[in-house]
């Protein structure tokens, strides 16, 4: 990709960990200056583990790949822990000439604009939390909704599609690289940020 550390940045839509054999090397990319990443419900699982140990949340997350993290010591679990949650954000604002972009993992809450939104996140709202890290209700919506305001283009993950899918104006991008082995034609979504994404 002719990637430029001196001058590109890489923005993630989360959901680093447990979707392939190398989660801890994806969540030391934390360290990078140039990389930037939003917390997904994979991360903030590890971090409630963390919080509050149980065996049905363990059972429940290694069903979706949290396998990996039992097999570490526990000061290097502490460590990853420390990484997240210090170096993932709930969402990203970033501002253009030509427009502001949002990136969060999940979603917006239906009745919010991206500044409120955004505030709600600031104040540790847990309702506006949980929509960020799980919230699967603007994609699934069967009736149109409007565009969420203040903002141009929302990128966002969390749920699986065949291609870069807008929804008004957020971009769903997670197209399943981690299904590879089952599908075939699934690919990893990188996408430069220009103006032609505003172009639905």
């Amino acid at each position: 990709m002719e990637f430029d550390q001196t001058r590109d940045r890489l923005f993630a839509v989360g959901d680093l960990i447990d979707r392939g054999p190398e989660s801890v090397k994806t969540l030391e990319l934390l360290h990078q200056p140039w990389f930037f990443c939003c917390r997904g419900n994979h991360e903030a699982t590890l971090l409630r583990f963390m919080r509050s140990p149980s065996n049905a949340l363990k059972q429940r997350w290694i069903s979706f790949g949290g396998d990996w993290f039992f097999q570490l010591a526990s000061h290097e679990q502490q460590r990853l822990s420390q990484l997240i949650k210090h170096n993932t954000a709930l969402a990203i604002d970033v501002l253009y000439e030509w427009g502001r972009v949002g990136i969060v993992h999940a979603d917006v809450p239906l009745r919010s604009s991206w500044r409120q939104f955004i505030h709600q996140l600031q104040q540790a709202e847990d309702a506006a939390i949980e929509t960020a890290i799980w919230s699967r209700e603007r994609f699934q919506a069967v009736k149109p909704q409007q565009d969420v305001a203040d903002v141009d283009i929302i990128l966002v993950g969390h749920c699986i599609v065949d291609v870069p899918r807008y929804r008004n104006n957020l971009l769903f991008i997670d197209t399943g690289a981690f299904l590879r082995k089952e599908e075939p034609q699934r690919k990893l979504t990188l996408l430069e940020l220009t103006p032609a994404l505003l172009n639905r």
